[in-house]
């Protein structure tokens, strides 16, 4: 016997020993759940109102959906331990424990429902009785209400499940003789009309996806088998060739008897007379006998599937733990059970078996939808994990799922816009508790495979200064102490760039990979508890200094490397003198875009209302410092700031170089009110300060040019000094250097 799995940090409970094999574990609950309710009480109405070519056509369409979808779940059954759950355990396992979570859920009630649907079906054949003349002594029933009848025969069915599973799966070799019996009764039954058939109906109670929603439960069958795969002895060989048989099996039957019906009685007697089988087979009390067979036998199999589904939605914490609870030796889901039979007794009440069964409809084809996606999703991403020994070509999975989910809205628009609204509800809720899985998923995947064509595609394109995005490298260390320069990264970045959190670790590697593996660590806690858009790095280098040109040129895929460095000008009183200049120097070689953030410590970023832009007249950074403080002003947190941009001009003016820096402007579509100064055109940057101060007071950040050019190493420190002095007189200020062409104009 298999040993117990561990999931999400626990041991999974098993439903009972695994006992059951492909015959009687999936074919015999998937055909008795197909051959049902629909196919004794409401395929005549079906014939009858499609006539035969639509009637075909229903069925055939039905059956397209159901054969890609068997063998979508044929494929990820044979490449995973399926365990209790059944599709739920499929889709969680596939998708994440959000997306199988909000299919799930719809799942298990779908489940509760066709319990109904099975119970109100059997209600109704009793009032049949009148119909056989042998049964006559019996006809007194007929005068019960059905949810009276129904309730009366779900206590039985649950009573039955209750005293063991197994011997519900034995009673089904009896129940699978007399479907086989009533079927023989019907196909050698008299003709009750000697007219041809009609080959297109009328549609006067129906139209054509009304009969469709009608016929589609009839073929959901197939779930009742995986439904049970916590109980078989290999459901990665069971499942595949018991759902694939059962389909094509069921198939050939409702064709078979679609055309006999149309054949052997006319349009009207079908539509107007559920009883219509009874009528024509050789012995109604064969058919009658069938008719209950298959219902209980359906409702007895949805008893048993429907609380295992909720059961495994408790077990991961999608439901109430409490809901996963088993009661006695065979660990039968005890409290699961409770909750599915108050959900079926509730539409039992409801006496509708026509109101039932389009409600299932839904339900299915969601479910449907995504197995049929999940399975498509694992052939196009192609992890090296997915090797299923019954392989489905992506697209056969891809169209079934685009049949479901089109189907659905063929059916009731607006029944499939609150499907999808529930769901998307559930998903919301479900993302918002943080449920953690233990197991991989083909999410991870399917990112990466995205990646990897989108990386080798940028490759092939040219490319242009119009595309120019921030990817920051953003020189943080312990970034629990850099969450001024962490911030205004994610203002620039986090909507359209790449923001990349560094921390460098200076000595040897074989003795820091320790310190290597918990600074990752807490990178992503820091990233995870601030709700950022970035990604963790940890470098390990024997000097920092020297190496960060390495380190910035190294990062990324191809051409895909960061190309802005963002450094913090704190840590120039942080670190020994001399290394701060010898990092910015490494940025500048590594031709990077440098940003070199101080921020005013006593008011930060102020009200983040106005970001003022100071640049000389003739500077070739001014595309660099717009976009720059364009993106800023994008962001959520600047919500109605305005960009002000101060032009420094020669002593007695430039028109034409005012009119350049103009017509920059106008062509960057970038709104910003300019102002030119001319007076502060003829001192250097760290002499003008005191009266950029005086202009800028209110500003809540400055932006400006970093004023090195990296042509002489030596002057950089001098340089530093001397803002350093000058500093105080600033709010927070940004310092660019801007080794990239940026085209603003196009």
């Amino acid at each position: 016997m298999d040993e117990p799995v561990k999931e999400n940090g626990r041991l999974e409970p098993e439903t009972g020993q695994k006992k059951f094999g492909t015959f009687d574990g999936v074919f015999l609950p998937n055909i008795l759940t197909i051959l049902g309710v629909i196919l004794y009480l409401r395929q005549g109405k079906i014939m009858g109102e499609a006539g035969l070519l639509y009637g075909i056509l229903i069925i055939l369409i039905a059956h397209v959906v159901t054969v890609t979808t068997g063998l979508s779940l044929s494929s990820v059954a044979t490449n995973m331990r399926v365990r209790a759950g059944g599709a739920y355990y499929i889709i969680s396992r596939s998708l994440g424990i959000e997306w199988g979570g909000c299919i799930g859920i719809p799942l298990a009630v779908s489940q509760t429902l066709s319990i109904a649907l099975y119970v109100l079906g059997f209600a109704e054949s009793l009032r049949m009785l009148s119909e056989v003349e042998s049964l006559h002594f019996m006809a007194g029933i007929t005068e019960y209400p059905l949810w009276v009848m129904g309730s009366i025969a779900l206590a039985a069915m649950t009573a039955l499940a209750l005293k063991s599973s197994a011997l519900v799966i034995k009673t089904q070799y009896f129940i699978f003789a007399l479907v086989v019996l009533s079927l023989v009764a019907i196909f050698a039954g008299s003709r009750l009309t000697t007219g041809a058939p009609q080959m297109v109906g009328a549609f006067e109670e129906l139209n054509f996806w009304q009969a469709f929603a009608l016929f589609f439960p009839a073929v959901t069958g197939i779930t009742a088998g995986v439904s049970l795969s916590g109980d078989l002895k290999d459901p990665r060989k069971s499942i595949p060739r018991g759902t694939m048989i059962s389909v094509a099996v069921g198939m050939v039957i409702y064709v078979t008897l679609g055309v006999f019906l149309c054949f052997y009685a006319s349009n009207d007697q079908l539509t107007s007379d559920n009883t219509i089988l009874l009528k024509i087979a050789w012995h109604p009390e064969f058919v009658l006998a069938g008719v209950w067979a298959a219902t209980i036998s359906s409702g007895l199999g949805m008893v048993l599937a429907a609380p295992r589904t909720i059961q495994a939605l408790a077990n991961d914490g999608v439901l109430p733990r409490f809901l996963g609870k088993t009661h006695g030796k065979n660990q039968e889901p005890i409290m699961a059970l409770v909750v599915a039979l108050v959900i079926a007794e509730g539409a039992i009440l409801l006496q509708k078996l026509d109101l039932v069964a389009p409600v299932l409809s839904m339900f299915f084809l969601v479910t449907y939808g995504t197995l049929n996606l999940v399975a498509g999703l694992e052939s196009l991403v192609e992890n090296p994990s997915y090797r299923p020994t019954l392989k489905t070509p992506w697209w056969v999975s891809l169209l079934g799922a685009g049949c479901c989910f089109y189907v659905m809205f063929l059916i009731n628009t607006l029944a499939t816009i609150a499907a999808f609204a529930v769901i998307t509800i559930i998903y919301v809720l479900l993302k918002r508790q943080r449920l953690k899985s233990t197991w991989g998923d083909l999410r991870r995947g399917f990112w990466l495979s995205l990646i990897r064509r989108a990386l080798l595609q940028v490759e092939r394109l040219p490319q242009h200064a119009k595309n120019w995005r921030p990817n920051i490298m953003v020189v943080t260390g312990i970034p629990q102490g850099r969450l001024n320069l962490v911030e205004l990264a994610e203002w620039l970045g986090s909507r359209r760039g790449i923001v990349t959190l560094h921390h460098v670790l200076v000595g040897p590697y074989a003795k820091l990979q320790r310190r290597r593996r918990m600074a990752i660590n807490n990178l992503l806690r820091f990233i995870r508890e601030n709700q950022l858009n970035a990604l963790p790095a940890v470098d390990v280098v024997e000097d920092r200094t020297i190496d960060l040109r390495m380190i910035a040129t190294s990062q990324g895929f191809g051409s895909f490397q960061p190309n802005t460095v963002m450094l913090d000008w704190n840590e120039r009183e942080e670190v020994s003198p001399g290394e701060f200049e010898k990092l910015c120097q490494g940025a500048s070689v590594a031709q990077k875009t440098l940003l070199v953030l101080r921020v005013d410590r006593d008011r930060k970023f102020g009200n983040r209302k106005r970001i003022d832009v100071w640049i000389e007249h003739d500077s070739p950074h001014l595309p660099m410092l717009l976009i720059l403080s364009y993106l800023i002003s994008q962001d959520e947190a600047w919500r109605g700031s305005h960009i002000r941009l101060n032009v420094m001009m020669g002593s007695a003016g430039d028109a034409q170089s005012s009119e350049k820096v103009q017509e920059a402007v106008r062509e960057s579509r970038i709104p910003v009110h300019m102002e030119f100064h001319e007076e502060l055109g003829v001192n250097d940057f760290y002499e003008r300060t005191d009266a950029i101060a005086r202009k800028s007071i209110d500003a809540d950040l400055l932006i400006v040019t970093f004023p090195y050019d990296g042509s002489d190493p030596g002057e950089l420190k001098e340089v530093l000094d001397k803002l350093s002095a000058n500093f105080a007189l600033l709010p927070s200020v940004l310092m660019v250097r801007g080794e990239e062409h940026i085209e603003l104009a196009e």
